[in-house]
């Protein structure tokens, strides 16, 4: 049986993932590389790669960086979102 944090992790992770699934998305719409996205958001690669995986759950300045980069509204990182 599952507690209200073991609930709250999960559905952190599934929101992860869902930011995730939608900015590479977005970047392959532009045809972008991670390289190139995460230069245009003045971010290290590797670090725009673990959002992407859903490793890290950024802060919401770095989501406007992104959004800037993708020439969209932060809006529109969460369209879709769970």
């Amino acid at each position: 049986m599952s507690t209200p944090e073991d609930e709250h992790v999960r559905l952190q992770q599934v929101r992860r993932s869902a930011l995730g699934s939608r900015l590479r998305q977005l970047r392959a719409a532009r045809n972008l590389s991670q390289e190139a996205l995460a230069r245009r958001a003045g971010m290290d690669r590797s670090f725009y790669s673990n959002i992407e995986t859903g490793a890290v759950s950024p802060r919401v300045d770095r989501l406007w960086d992104i959004a800037a980069a993708l020439h969209v509204p932060i809006t529109e990182l969460f369209r879709d979102a769970p």
